[in-house]
């Protein structure tokens, strides 16, 4: 790799040198961004390498488009790493029982570990040497995703598989017609078997523990990653390099959400079987992500501890090492938080971040429900449409405020424009909907009735014999005569088909009295114009990403700056990351209408939602919510632009070595 990166700088003009001389890159113009100086004995650090072991080969790598480059790709996989599990929600509910609330929980868990330590890292990192810290948070991300798979390992799947019987006939295949109870001593049946039944907690417990060290090791990156490259760049580009990391970083998610398509249509134990991603029992392989995104990870870390503590020169006698203390720390909170327009910033942010992790938690189960559409295909896309476009809207924007040299007050005007487009956009989305299908009501007849009863001429049910079907099972399948039963039971079906997809036999259906897992299809367009919709609105969400983050840094002095963005991402946690994902999912808990039920009373995930009133409450909240993060930019504009308390330049600004740049 050195190799053919030390090829790729000497075409470009970088001129080799010996020991103990400055090596730099031949400068197109004479500013002070051009110069990329190495190593030197009046530098500090400013040099690739570890202090024994500094290659030649290494030192064109110092440059802050390098660095960008590997901090990209490092933030990509822990991004991946953190938000894989959005993917993987309905497969994980169905392996451990787990409700709507628990993975809730779990998807919010890593801010729990971001909570409790990203003040304390982002005040007293701020003189560390930052790439080498952003390489140990890539490789506890690593760790954390390979220990976030572990209870696969100790938890088999708690359902029968449809394969696992070698007579079609046989009356112990889920889902089919029953004679009686199959569990004639219940009692000792569930004293046991019964606990496979219940939530996993041991599962809940090491998955929510891998999710903490992800929020562990994300604590520190924002913070330094924005101090170190504005301090590296000219004030006019930090927008811009901010941007492209952000936005490699929301690819991230879109690489989630496909790899969680793919894993999804894979079974969960990686063995063939005759279910289906349709069946109910389905379960996708949602630990090969988690070992996959970890070992990328790992993988990722080790450029990083190469690079430079700056790549400014700067003389050894000038740098100072700020004392760091408990009260110099509350001295410095005291002085943000007593700042109305930074306290604005960080009201938008709390709304918009607890937005936003309840529409990236639940959007996958969103589409599941409200269009009947297999988890991997609403993995992917999402994956394609909405996180794509968000990533793409990052980078826009950070490019948008380098080319139009955007400062504070044009980023607010920016950022006021594009929340009422994404506020528009949003509420747009509760009028698209599909017609819901509908279900065939069958009257069962038992094996056990003396007198069989035949269909009647002016009913509307169908009577169907020798069946005894459990009422709470909810597994749709679609007739050959299209009509939707509840489960092949319903359906009247006695035997899964020779094929293996499917059932036959079944007496409710006409034609050949065959059914397929799923509900019939539907030409409704719906599916596509919301995804298109949310496209959009992810774009114009994200694309002042790079403007929010110039706003944040200009706001505050300086020394602060870290330390603000420490505090803007600790608040956006504690009450938009945290509180979003658990408060979402306990709201689309209250819309089920079929909880699976397990033997021995045990309740499981839930199968079918009341569609339209988790589709109005689903977008209600984010519409409420995304209003009152509109008030709150109302709120920036007013101190950012009619006192003169804040940017009292107006049209510049001071940046290092006195130079100047325009600032609205």
């Amino acid at each position: 790799m050195c190799l053919y990166v030390c090829m790729y700088e000497k075409l470009r003009g970088v001129r080799s040198c010996s020991d103990g001389q400055k090596m730099y890159r031949q400068p197109k113009d004479t500013t002070q961004e051009s110069k990329t100086f190495l190593r030197d004995a009046e530098t500090v650090e400013a040099y690739c390498g570890t202090k024994s072991c500094q290659p030649k080969c290494l030192q064109c790598c110092v440059n802050i488009k390098v660095f960008t480059f590997f901090v990209s790709i490092s933030s990509l996989l822990s991004f991946s790493l953190t938000m894989y599990l959005s993917s993987q929600v309905t497969a994980i509910e169905k392996h451990f029982n787990f409700n709507s609330s628990q993975s809730g929980f779990l998807l919010c868990s890593n801010d729990i570990g971001f909570l409790v330590s990203v003040l304390i890292f982002s005040y007293t990192l701020k003189n560390s040497h930052i790439p080498r810290v952003l390489g140990v948070s890539t490789v506890v991300y690593g760790v954390a995703g390979i220990v976030s798979s572990i209870p696969y390992f100790f938890s088999p799947v708690s359902f029968i598989s449809k394969n696992q019987t070698t007579d079609p006939d046989s009356e112990t295949m889920p889902g089919l017609c029953k004679s009686g109870n199959l569990l004639p001593n219940e009692t000792a049946y569930c004293e046991q078997n019964g606990n496979q039944y219940k939530s996993n907690m041991g599962a809940f417990a090491v998955i929510a523990i891998g999710m903490i060290m992800q929020g562990l090791a994300k604590a520190p990156r924002s913070p330094l990653q924005a101090s170190y490259i504005d301090d590296n760049v000219k004030k006019t580009k930090t927008g811009a390099y901010m941007g492209t990391i952000i936005g490699i970083s929301i690819l991230g998610p879109a690489l989630a959400f496909m790899l969680g398509g793919l894993f999804s249509s894979i079974y969960v134990t990686l063995e063939d079987t005759d279910l289906t991603p349709k069946d109910s029992y389905w379960i996708g392989a949602w630990w090969l992500g988690f070992i996959c995104f970890g070992f990328a990870s790992l993988a990722a870390s080790i450029p990083l501890f190469f690079f430079p503590k700056t790549m400014k020169p700067r003389d050894k006698s000038s740098v100072v090492k700020e004392g760091q203390s408990f009260i110099k720390m509350m001295q410095a909170m005291k002085r943000i938080m007593t700042n109305p327009l930074f306290v604005s910033i960080c009201c938008f942010s709390c709304l918009r971040s607890f937005t936003i992790s309840g529409s990236v938690a639940f959007m996958p189960k969103y589409f599941e429900t409200q269009f009947y559409i297999p988890a991997w295909k609403s993995n992917l896309i999402i994956g394609g449409s909405y996180i794509l476009l968000a990533s793409l809207g990052s980078i826009s924007g950070g490019t948008i405020a380098a080319c139009f040299k955007m400062g504070p007050k044009g980023s607010i005007k920016f950022l006021l424009v594009q929340t009422v487009l994404a506020l528009i956009l949003l509420w747009i989305c509760p009028a698209i909907t599909c017609p819901q299908p509908q279900f065939e009501e069958t009257h069962l007849i038992l094996r056990s009735d003396s007198k069989l009863m035949s269909p009647q001429p002016n009913s509307t049910h169908l009577y169907c014999r020798n069946c005894e079907c459990d009422e709470f099972e909810y597994e749709p399948v679609c007739g050959e005569d299209g009509r939707n039963f509840l489960s092949p039971c319903m359906a009247g079906c006695h035997r899964k088909s020779s094929t293996g997809i499917g059932y036959e036999h079944c007496t409710c259906v006409g034609g050949n009295q065959t059914v397929l897992p799923g509900t019939c299809p539907s030409d409704c367009s719906g599916l596509y114009i919301i995804a298109a919709v949310l496209a959009i609105r992810a774009f114009a969400e994200c694309v002042t990403i790079g403007p929010h983050m110039l706003i944040v840094l200009r706001t505050v002095s300086d020394t602060d700056k870290t330390f603000a963005v420490g505090v803007l991402s600790f608040f956006s946690s504690a009450l938009g990351w945290l509180p979003g994902p658990p408060s979402h999912g306990a709201l689309i808990d209250t819309f089920c209408t079929r909880w699976r039920h397990l033997p021995c009373g045990s309740l499981g995930a839930c199968t079918a939602y009341d569609v339209d009133a988790f589709r109005i409450g689903f977008f209600s909240l984010q519409g409420g919510l995304h209003f009152a993060a509109a008030l709150f930019v109302l709120v920036m504009c007013y101190y950012g632009l009619y006192t003169k308390r804040y940017f009292h330049n107006d049209k510049t600004m001071k940046i290092y070595n006195g130079k100047e740049i325009l600032a609205s």
